[in-house]
């Protein structure tokens, strides 16, 4: 989708929603063209990927967990 920052202050609500479901934004002011796209959702279990194995339940209340190192 291509707009106008002038399009993007009047129906911010609009592009919004169009860029959160995947949508690349790009909006144009007076030869400047900025990109706006949905960022991945970060996860801090994404940090441990390949480095630990959590042993146990983290959702539930009460119980002990541990890392295998």
């Amino acid at each position: 989708m291509k707009v106008t920052s002038r399009e993007v202050q009047r129906d911010f609500a609009r592009i919004r929603s169009v860029a959160a479901s995947g949508e690349t934004v790009r909006v144009t002011s007076g030869g400047v063209e900025v990109v706006f796209r949905r960022a991945p959702v970060a996860s801090w279990q994404g940090a441990l990927k390949g480095k630990v194995e959590i042993v146990g339940d983290l959702h539930t209340t009460g119980l002990d967990w541990e890392a295998s190192q």
